[in-house]
């Protein structure tokens, strides 16, 4: 593996000198091939059929159905291309002004400007479609990539690499090593020793696997882990979006009944993609919005959840509420429109269905519910806390206060993205972006904002929880670095004898901040 870590550094001193043009040309050709509308689309369709190897290969092997989604290529193939050009177009990451000095009065002008960080190693699971991801940006960002993919996608990996990138690198002039795939823990166990030649590693996966990766190297890592993103309901969340929202009267936004634009913030935050890292797998509950029955909004979010036929495991406060929301459910799926004793719960469900959940989604959940919507209801543990479901399934616990929501996130959470619904927006949405030190930290929002496309970054090689380098997205910006660079006085230069004494030579304080090409 030191052959392969030595070649990679050897590219990346040329990728970091290569102009512009060389790197977006690298990736407008692998726009063309990934796309097809070069080679006469070969290139394209022999991926999509090494993907169907893998996919048809996950499916045999009766791997988890969200895994079986990751894997899939073809309805992501146009979205890739479309990234690619995207990139493209996306100004030089490096060379960008960062500050400039005066060193003495008449002294050499010192300059920050970005640069790369030089050789990355990136191990992750499942999903081929990252290949393209992180090798575009790490080519657009001038460093060299070496590739560990998870062996589920191990014939898309390949594809990815050997007809789409390497003939790229090649037609740009950039060196074949700028991106490198290895495959087999062995080789990633010999990789993780290179620390001489490898600048940064960013594992993205599991816990267990950020982990592991950490423990077994001396390199710099940024971790990629779980997503265990928390949604709480703050006292007021019912109000939130209804004629008693200050905000949504402000805006100008049609009231809405109580609970049901929390329900959809949280209804989007679970289900828009359930395999995603920033999906919510909890839900806080403030006691005292599960108690006010009548404009709180817990019933309305477990309602919404129950219909959508997300499975949830409940504390006992939690767990009361929604075998209620379950029951009121089967009524109304039944047809049965007589009053019944629990008008609250009724309530609940009617506005779950009616302005939340939609007539499909609805459908689909009592097909998982199969006999009865109470089947979705579970006990929760104290597992339940730390697990990334990555499915239709979530955890829902009630707390005293938004103090004690913060405190479980700071306990349980990855340091992903957390969400508070709440109509006071400057007092406990403030308190709340405050008190919790995730990389992501919404109001009235969903979760699944926090991606690097939806912040207008672009791809991502995936989402930081550190606090250091780069946190959140981790685009373009976050793989770069920078260097200082300065110049000598033109005829006899500059030394450091002209600078002692102070007086006219002495270093300017004049700091200049910029944010344009050096």
């Amino acid at each position: 593996m030191e052959a392969v870590a030595i070649a990679a550094r050897e590219a990346s001193r040329l990728a970091a000198a290569a102009p512009l043009e060389a790197r977006n040309k690298a990736l407008s050709v692998a726009a063309g091939l990934l796309g097809g509308t070069s080679d006469e689309g070969k290139a394209r369709a022999a991926v999509l059929e090494a993907n169907a190897v893998d996919v048809d290969a996950a499916r045999a092997a009766d791997l988890p159905v969200p895994l079986q989604k990751r894997l899939g290529l073809a309805s992501k193939a146009d979205g890739l291309v479309r990234g690619l050009k995207d990139l493209e177009a996306q100004p030089d990451p490096l060379g960008k002004l960062l500050m400039k000095r005066r060193l003495g009065k008449a002294g050499p002008m010192l300059r920050r400007v970005t640069c790369p960080i030089g050789v990355l190693l990136i191990v992750f699971e499942s999903r081929p479609d990252a290949v393209i991801q992180i090798a575009s940006l790490c080519i657009k960002s001038g460093n060299a990539v070496i590739l560990k993919g998870g062996k589920e996608a191990q014939s898309s990996n390949r594809a990815l690499v050997d007809l789409v990138l390497a003939p790229a690198l090649a037609a740009a002039g950039l060196p074949a090593a700028c991106v490198q795939l290895v495959e087999g823990r062995e080789e990633v166990s010999g990789l993780l020793s290179q620390d001489e030649h490898i600048d940064l590693v960013i594992p993205r996966g599991s816990a267990a696997l950020v982990r592991h990766v950490k423990a077994s190297t001396r390199i710099p890592v940024m971790g990629h882990s779980d997503g265990l993103c928390a949604a709480y309901l703050h006292e007021d969340a019912g109000a939130v979006g209804t004629a008693a929202d200050a905000g949504a009267a402000a805006a100008g936004a049609a009231a809405m009944s109580p609970g049901v634009a929390a329900a959809r913030i949280v209804l989007d935050s679970k289900t828009q993609y359930p395999a995603a890292c920033n999906a919510v797998e909890t839900v806080l509950i403030s006691e005292a919005d599960l108690a006010n029955e009548d404009a709180g909004a817990a019933g309305v979010v477990m309602a919404s959840l129950l219909a959508a036929g997300v499975r949830m495991q409940c504390d006992a406060a939690t767990g009361a509420m929604a075998r209620r929301c379950a029951a009121a459910l089967d009524r109304s799926r039944a047809g049965d429109s007589a009053a019944s004793a629990d008008a609250a719960a009724d309530r609940w469900a009617a506005a779950a269905l009616a302005s939340v959940v939609g007539a499909d989604a609805a459908a689909a959940g009592a097909t998982t519910a199969g006999g009865s919507f109470g089947s979705l209801v579970l006990e929760a543990t104290d597992a339940s806390w730390d697990t990334e479901f990555l499915a239709y399934e979530v955890a829902i616990k009630t707390v005293p206060s938004l103090k004690d929501a913060a405190m479980h996130v700071g306990k349980h959470g990855s340091g992903h993205t957390e969400v508070i619904v709440t109509a006071d927006r400057d007092g406990a949405g403030v308190a709340f972006q405050s008190s919790v030190g995730s990389s992501s930290v919404f109001v009235n929002m969903s979760t699944r904002f926090a991606d690097g496309f939806r912040y207008g970054f672009g791809a991502e090689v995936g989402i930081s929880t550190a606090r250091l380098h780069a946190r959140g997205p981790v685009g373009l910006e976050g793989l770069t670095t920078y260097k200082y660079l300065a110049e000598g006085a033109a005829g006899p230069g500059s030394y450091v004898a002209q600078f002692e004494g102070g007086g006219a030579a002495a270093v300017d304080s004049t700091i200049e901040w910029a944010h344009e090409d050096a």
